[in-house]
């Protein structure tokens, strides 16, 4: 067994969105939005960092503040857009809406906490 430093390889899924997001309010001390996507296998964790949200087909992206889960029972991706409450407002919803609208194709990406070293086990 080997350790392989895994900063230079993002996290990314690709997701067709099916039905848009909306705010959950404040969970875990941040503001969370989630949104339904089509079904993929359950993964509950989630990663604190930079994450980019991409449409390529519009040509948009906007970035998080994290994933809280990356694909709750299997359709459900839920966002940390911002980390604090006060930075958080109701227009930045709307911006979700034009990326992650339904029938639309994301690729979200995380890229880890900025200057933190990711090791990963390979065999």
């Amino acid at each position: 067994m080997t350790w392989t430093n895994i900063t230079s390889h993002p996290q990314e899924r690709t997701y067709t969105v099916t039905q848009g997001p909306q705010y959950n309010g404040i969970i875990h001390d941040h503001p969370r939005i989630s949104m339904q996507v089509q079904q993929t296998n359950a993964d509950q964790a989630g990663s604190i960092g930079p994450v980019l949200i991409r449409n390529y087909r519009l040509r948009r992206e906007i970035i998080a503040y994290g994933v809280n889960h990356w694909a709750w029972d299997g359709n459900g991706l839920v966002l940390w857009p911002v980390e604090h409450a006060q930075n958080w407002n109701d227009s930045m919803l709307q911006d979700y809406h034009q990326i992650c609208a339904p029938g639309e194709t994301i690729q979200v990406v995380y890229y880890g906490k900025p200057g933190e070293r990711h090791l990963a086990r390979t065999f």
